[in-house]
């Protein structure tokens, strides 16, 4: 027999940001990692509970079991990208750190240590200047996370950060992400 009705509905989807610094114009500042750390913990508290989810729920009929052992394995390999994710995610916030601690202040480099985090804080600036003129002056959470795990695909072209290129940044450094999610606007700004 066939439905015509979904048989499970999505919950909404509430972000939160907790005590993550969003704004754009701090984020530009020599200051501004210690206020991403808290990205990473909200990240795997979220993981957590989400490992959880009963996935089964709503699935009845002649093969509800069939169906419930699909969305186990669409929840498995769920969590293996998101966690991917998350490793991506660190791995960022660790090359920001690292470069941190060899920036020589705005514009050019004595170290090309310094090179990630001065294209941190310039994008920020720049983004503040354009998010200013548009009536913002916040990153949405999940632009900040595409962009921290973002950082390792072209960091690690450096030589000086290769060490930070392993098989998870191997499999992305020369994929496409595309990101969407529906805020109705943002998206071109990430």
């Amino acid at each position: 027999a066939t439905t015509w009705s979904p048989r499970y509905m999505l919950p909404r989807i509430i972000p939160t940001d907790g005590a993550v610094q969003r704004n754009i114009q701090k984020l530009s500042e020599p200051d501004c990692l210690d206020g991403l750390k808290p990205l990473v913990a909200a990240y795997e508290e979220w993981l957590k509970k989400v490992e959880g989810h009963p996935v089964d729920q709503g699935l009845e009929g002649t093969n509800a079991e069939e169906q419930k052992e699909v969305e186990r394995g669409k929840l498995a390999n769920d969590l293996a990208a998101w966690n991917a994710e998350l490793g991506a995610i660190r791995c960022g916030l660790a090359i920001l750190e690292k470069s941190r601690m060899h920036w020589s202040g705005p514009g050019v480099q004595k170290s090309p240590l310094g090179l990630p985090f001065e294209a941190w804080v310039s994008m920020n600036a720049a983004m503040a200047k354009v998010a200013k003129d548009k009536g913002y002056d916040e990153w949405r959470l999940f632009q900040l996370a595409f962009i921290l795990a973002s950082i390792p695909a072209f960091a690690t072209r450096i030589p000086e950060f290769h060490d930070f290129y392993t098989a998870d940044v191997a499999q992305n450094a020369n994929a496409v992400t595309l990101l969407y999610f529906a805020t109705g606007d943002g998206k071109s700004e990430a």
